[in-house]
Order: structure tokens, then sequence, then C-alpha cells
């Protein structure tokens, strides 16, 4: 009896191999399937990152150029001149000239000063009366403009107001002396806005950073004029770290693309949230600043997987419903097949019965014939 149950599960074995096979062929077809769309669904959003950072960068090229733009056209006005003999005093002079650049200007930028080839301020718009005669030579922007004379914008420092700002500087020049510089002074807050858009969506954030790695726009306001190396943390060996400083690099040297990081949530622990990446540069007359645009990642996948998962469960639902369908249509065929074969058995054994029967009566009825015939 042991030996027949061993051979009857040897005889089974092969429909179960071949059914094994089967679920696990569909289990890996189905497995390749969600990776390759997870694939694409991240290329997608790779591309979406990076069209949302280059027309960023463009943004923000076109409102540094605006402003520049404007500085510059202010620097050909042969008035100028003028208004640098006028320097010196508290009382406000030539308001015209700056006031009426600074209407064109306002909406662009906080203030337009004029100085002299000293860093000296000359004139002020708005006008402020105590900053009208002060030596900004030591300030970051002044002193590499009277060092080198060429325009430029800076990046993000604190003004003497105590506020967070960038400046454009163009120089002044009476023929080829260098006489004084104007300059621009706009506010970090304004570059923020530009990308607050970004910002404002869920599990999306950008941050624009100069070729100092200085913040110039983040979603954290308490970041904006911090280095960005300097905020990696206290563990710069950690590999995400080294990964992000090594992006950081590439943005600082003018570079674009895309990547996936580990963003620590929490410096002391190993908390972690993948992201998704894409950097441009972002080119502001001879500096490069750069803008970074990042998604959670598991605001991709997770959809995906969670889409994966129904389906798993679905299917797992079906083949259940399936089986136990199967099951009792095999319990059913088969009862019927014993019922119609007992049937047929029975009826089998009622037509011998009968025909006994038959032969019984035939023989007795010639044995009741053949009695009578002796007794004749």
């Amino acid at each position: 009896m042991f030996s027949r149950k061993i051979r009857n599960i040897f005889r089974k074995a092969p429909f179960f191999l071949v059914v094994a096979a089967v679920l696990a062929t569909i289990w890996y077809l189905a497995w390749q399937n969600h990776n390759h769309f997870e694939n694409a669904m991240v290329r997608q959003a790779q591309n979406q990152l990076t069209i949302i950072a280059r027309s960023e960068a463009q943004s923000i090229e076109k409102y540094i150029g605006d402003v520049d733009g404007e500085l510059s056209e202010l620097c050909s006005d042969p008035r100028l001149l003028n208004a640098m003999a006028d320097r010196g005093g508290t009382e406000k002079k030539n308001t015209d000239l700056l006031g009426n650049s600074f209407k064109e200007i306002e909406r662009l930028a906080d203030s337009l000063s004029l100085t002299d080839d000293k860093g000296v301020i000359v004139d002020l718009v708005p006008f402020n009366a105590p900053y009208i005669g002060m030596d900004l030579s030591k300030a970051p922007d002044i002193s590499l403009m009277l060092a080198g004379h060429k325009t430029f914008t800076s990046g993000v420092f604190e003004s003497v107001s105590g506020r967070k700002v960038i400046s454009n500087l163009h120089p002044v020049f009476d023929g080829k002396k260098f006489v004084g510089i104007v300059r621009a002074l706009v506010l970090v807050e304004r570059i923020n806005r530009l990308i607050e858009h970004i910002n404002s969506r869920e599990k999306v954030s950008a941050v624009v950073i100069d070729d100092d790695s200085n913040i110039l726009s983040s979603s954290d306001k308490e970041n904006i004029g911090k280095n960005a190396i300097d905020l990696l943390g206290k563990n710069p060996s950690h590999p995400e770290f080294l990964k992000m400083k090594e992006i950081i690099n590439q943005m600082n040297g003018g570079r674009s693309g895309t990547a996936v990081i580990k963003y620590l949530l929490d410096q002391g622990n190993s908390n972690s949230a993948d992201m998704l990446v894409s950097y441009t540069p972002i080119r502001v007359g001879s500096e490069i600043w750069s803008i970074a645009v990042a998604m959670d990642y598991s605001s991709i996948i997770g959809p995906i997987n969670r889409n994966a998962r129904d389906n798993l469960v679905s299917g797992i639902f079906v083949v259940i419903v399936l089986t136990i369908a199967l099951v009792i249509f095999y319990r059913s065929e088969k009862k019927n097949t014993e019922l119609s074969v007992s049937k047929t058995c029975v009826d089998l054994i009622n037509k011998q019965l009968h025909l006994e029967i038959e032969e019984r009566k035939k023989i007795e009825n010639k044995l009741k014939e053949s009695l009578r015939n002796r007794g004749e």
C-alpha cells in the first residue's frame, strides 16, 4: 500500500513540476515587466525634472540679464558723469537720472547706487541720507569691482542693512579712466520667488547655488547664504555625502545631469529618503550658477508598486476563485460521473437479471412441458 502511494505521487510529479514552471515563468515575466515599467517612469520623471530645471535656469538668466541690461543702458548715459561730479553731502542730487532709472529697474532690483572710484556712495535710490558718503570698498562685490573694473553679478552676501542680497555691478568710465560704479542690489527673496512655485509642489523642491557653492535660493530659507558643502553634515566620509559633494562640484563646473541620491533625513542616524535630482547650469555673464530640482523617488515608484501589489492581489484572488470553481466543477463532474457509472452498472445488472429471469422461465416452461409429456 505504501509503495502504491509513492508510485501515485511520482506519477503526479510531472504535472506539479509543469504547473510550478508555468507559475515561475509568469512571475518572472511579470517582474520583468514591472521593472521595465518602473525604469520607463523614472526616465520620464528625469526628463520632466530636466525640462523644469532648464526652464527655471532660463528664467533666472533672463531676470539677471534684464537687470544687467538696465544698468548697461544707464552707464551709457553721458549724464552719469555729471552725477559723479555732484558727489558727497547728505542732500540727494541728480534725482531725475538715478530716480528714473530706478523706476525702470524697480520691478527687478531693490536699490540702485552710484559710487566713486574709491567705493564711496555718491547717490542712492531709494534715498537714505546716512548711506551717502559711506565707504563700501570692503564690501565683497565692490572690492572685486575696484580690483577688476569689469561687469559682473555677485554671489549672495549680507548688505550693510543686514539683509542677504546679490548685486549686479557695472564700471563707469570717463574715456578710458575708471571713475565709479553703478550697483543694483537684489534681495535673494526675489530669486527665491522665481522658483517658489516649484517648492510649492508636493515632494518636489529646488535649490540655486553660485559657483562657490553658496545657496542663493532654497525651499528652506534658513539655508540661503550658507555653503551647500558645509551643510552636508558631520560625516563627510559617508558614501551619500561624497556622492552629493560630487554633484555639487559638477554643478560648480557648469555641468548638467541627473542622479538618484539618498538624502539623509537625520544626520545622527541612518534614516534616508531616495531623491531623484536633475541639475543644470545658469549662466549669468561670466558667472556660472546652477539649479537643482529634486523629487521624492517614492512619489514615482510608490504608485507603481501599489499598482503591482493591487494587480498581484487581484491575480491571486482570481486564481483562488478559479481554483475553487474548478474544484467544485471537478467534484460535481466526478459525482455526476460516478452517478452515471452507478446507473449504468445498475442498468446492466437489471438487464442481466431480466435475462436470467427470462432464461429461467424458459427452462421452467421446458421442464413443465417435459413432465406433461411423460404423464401422458
